[in-house]
């Protein structure tokens, strides 16, 4: 049964420092840092016996890759059999400097999750803007 097996991203939220506090309106300036924090639930295989769970995290306008955050989030743990049938929740963070040239418009985080046991993946993306500054006056 492979749709007992998932994994999901169940909460996410952008902020202007590392334990800030959500923003409604994830609006950036070039140059300021960029703080991504996420939550999510794993779904194991049944049959197994453990999991692997690997997270990467990129920056990207488009297509275009503009940083990386390899094993950004990993959850290895050792099956019982209580543990099969339940859900098991992970959480990663990561933060990107943005750079003072970047060009306004509209950016993604991407968080990419594998499960090596199971093969499970899930690619989910988390949009933001970039906006021009205010022209000193």
């Amino acid at each position: 049964e492979d749709a007992a097996v998932g994994i999901d991203i169940v909460a996410h939220h952008f902020s202007k420092a590392e334990d800030g506090a959500p923003l409604d309106d994830a609006v950036f300036l070039p140059g300021t840092a960029v703080f991504f924090r996420y939550q999510g639930l794993l779904s194991p295989d049944p049959a197994g016996t453990e999991v692997a769970l690997v997270g990467d995290v990129t920056l990207k306008n488009g297509s275009r890759v503009i940083d990386r955050r390899p094993k950004n989030v990993e959850l290895r743990k050792r099956l019982l059999d209580a543990d099969r049938d339940r859900p098991h929740k992970f959480g990663g963070r990561a933060s990107f400097k943005l750079a003072t040239d970047l060009r306004p418009g509209e950016y993604v985080v991407e968080v990419h999750l594998r499960e090596a046991k199971s093969g499970t993946e899930a690619t989910r993306g988390y949009r933001f803007k970039v906006a021009r500054p205010a022209a000193a006056r």
